[in-house]
């Protein structure tokens, strides 16, 4: 049974309307101002070069200060921190000041990969449980609660039928690496000129003076800040050149503030809608409808909130950094990446400490290839080129935990009955386009893929919410819960 809910004209007054009609005014004129102003992408640059640039000087700052009380140790932890710190801080600067981002399906492709995997595992282990007299995971596997990767397919399909579909992990890596992985190298070229310049000062170098420490750091910092700024503009050219790409505008403040504005009178007009609902008597009351109301009701708050945020100073930067922890799928992202990143790093860290004395050892040579060499393992195998298996990886062990404590993905069957809530126009923006979080702008896990492949072609989101699934009334239908289809989070692209 179907039971179609028209928000737009059952509930949408002419203010609302009007103020809708401002808010997309404002948008395309903000849009078009941006597109035909390609300097506005210097922020993007300088964003990137101040985000890479203050992460490695951290990183860097704490592995000195502890080089002389933890010097086996030093490389490694601030290696930690940096990588830390580039998630968690770098994604929210880059949000907040880029203007423009091209869309990545590569990634989202890549790391829903992850989730099927890990989804896999998952269920073949509680099978395997099952089969052993575990009574509550006896036939886990057949359950009959993802969503396929074919939006055409309505219904729930086993987690080895939704392995099926997806690609292999080679052809999935290789797409990815083509956009994502590419600009890295610039981090290898300008810390290998880092090493010339140190090896042409071999004799300063080799008295490991306050003088030559001072320099040594300056070098590194100034070829972070090149580095970060190429990676970005060398990750959204080579986005820009893949065959379908469509770059997308991220709205300034006054647009968000349009945005708020549009959902508060929507928000007014929703409330009204229930209250009148509430008023009629209890023969002729739709409980149905009632709670699919309440729905959008809390639905166009968490967007209001959202939209109010973003129109503050430093509203999105805000915003971006705490989304990082706002649910349990989020926080899986985010410690991955983190974890991934950490560990990427930490062979070049080791051979940096192996080749400490060549770095001061008075031989021009040598002084170069202390300093080189780290730097291109920084790139290579096992390096940043490994870096999204160690995520992936990392992200498929954490989709074992979530499936199991998460009622939402574990209690669908195939015989739920699936409601269909024909979200209003207005809304569209906010739920399709509202986080304009974007990958480099640096996550991981996400960006729209094409033609937002995981929802349906109407101009209206479509939100289907299953009888079967155990979840309260209280509970939002559009939580960030994986359940075989990209997220909101990961065509947002927020995770890299």
């Amino acid at each position: 049974m179907h039971f179609v809910l028209e928000f737009t004209q059952k509930f949408q007054s002419d203010k609302t309307a009007n103020l809708n009609s401002a808010y997309q005014q404002k948008k395309a004129e903000y849009e078009y101002s941006v597109l035909k102003s390609r300097g506005t992408n210097v922020m993007s640059l300088l964003a990137g070069g101040i985000t890479n640039f203050s992460t490695f000087f951290w990183g860097n700052s704490v592995s000195r200060y502890l080089a002389g009380r933890l010097p086996e140790a030093a490389s490694y932890i601030g290696s930690a921190i940096s990588g830390l710190l580039h998630v968690v801080v770098g994604g929210p600067v880059l949000k907040a000041a880029s203007t423009t981002s091209w869309n990545a399906p590569a990634l989202v492709e890549f790391n829903t990969y992850w989730k099927v995997a890990g989804s896999l595992w998952g269920d073949r282990l509680r099978a395997q449980l099952g089969a052993l007299g575990v009574d509550r995971w006896v036939d886990e596997n057949h359950k009959k609660k993802y969503l396929s990767a074919d939006p055409k397919n309505s219904g729930y399909i086993d987690i080895e039928q939704r392995w099926q579909e997806t690609r292999g992990l080679w052809p999935l890596f290789v797409a990815r690496y083509k956009t994502e992985e590419a600009a890295y190298f610039s981090y290898a070229m300008n810390f290998t000129f880092k090493a010339a310049m140190a090896g042409g000062m071999t004799r300063l170098m080799a008295t490991k003076s306050d003088a030559s420490k001072v320099i040594e750091w300056i070098l590194h910092s100034v070829m972070g800040w090149f580095s970060g700024a190429q990676t970005v503009a060398g990750i959204q050219v080579a986005r820009s050149q893949i065959p379908g790409a469509t770059e997308t505008v991220l709205p300034n403040r006054e647009v968000h503030a349009a945005h708020a504005t549009m959902l508060q009178s929507l928000l007014v007009d929703l409330q009204s809608a229930y209250q009148n609902l509430r008023t009629q008597s209890p023969t002729t009351t739709d409980a149905r409808a009632e709670r699919e109301l309440l729905k959008a009701i809390r639905r166009t708050q968490k967007l209001l909130d959202e939209a109010n945020t973003k129109s503050k100073f430093g509203g999105t930067l805000r915003y971006e950094f705490f989304a990082q922890f706002k649910t349990i799928d989020a926080g899986a992202d985010t410690a991955a990446e983190v974890l991934g990143r950490a560990l990427s790093v930490m062979p070049s860290a080791a051979l940096s400490n192996y080749f400490a004395s060549w770095r001061v050892s008075g031989n021009p040579w040598l002084t170069f290839a202390g300093h080189a060499l780290p730097a291109l393992l920084l790139i290579a195998p096992p390096g940043w080129t490994a870096r999204p298996i160690y995520a992936g990886f990392f992200r498929a062990l954490f989709q074992i935990v979530i499936n199991e404590s998460s009622p939402k993905v574990n209690t669908a069957s195939s015989s739920a009955t699936t409601t269909t809530i024909k979200v209003p126009d207005n809304l569209h923006d906010s739920i399709v386009e509202g986080s304009e979080s974007s990958s480099y702008l640096g996550s991981e896990f996400s960006e729209k893929s094409e033609k937002n492949a995981n929802t349906d072609e109407d101009e209206s989101v479509i939100v289907r919410v299953s009888d079967g699934e155990q979840t309260s009334d209280d509970e939002d239908s559009d939580d960030e819960t994986w359940k075989g289809r990209p997220t909101r989070r990961d065509q947002d692209n927020f995770w890299s």
